[in-house]
């Protein structure tokens, strides 16, 4: 709310939505940016916490199966040209 990136929708906002439109739930998603073990207490002081959390919408909950919803990636040939360049110029 502080940075603007998020606007709650009154009643009659939410009358004027297209029938068609569908709410799509939201959740948080917290993590630790810090990979360390945090077993002992040295670890802990030398690596503290480092928690950051994040909105996501839940994908699963849309029905238009027209929305690509995969993680593409490279291809095996593209992979193997990044690392020959790569290696020409170590």
């Amino acid at each position: 709310m502080e940075l603007m990136a998020v606007e709650v929708l009154t009643e009659q906002q939410i009358a004027t939505l297209p029938q068609d439109a569908e709410l799509i739930g939201t959740r948080w998603v917290h993590a630790g940016k810090n990979r360390k073990t945090r077993t002992k207490k040295t670890i802990d002081q030398e690596h503290p916490l480092a928690a950051k959390s994040r909105i996501v919408v839940q994908g699963n909950q849309e029905r238009n199966s027209e929305i690509r919803s995969d993680s593409p990636t490279a291809s095996l040939l593209a992979f193997n040209l990044v690392c020959a360049v790569a290696v020409m110029n170590e």
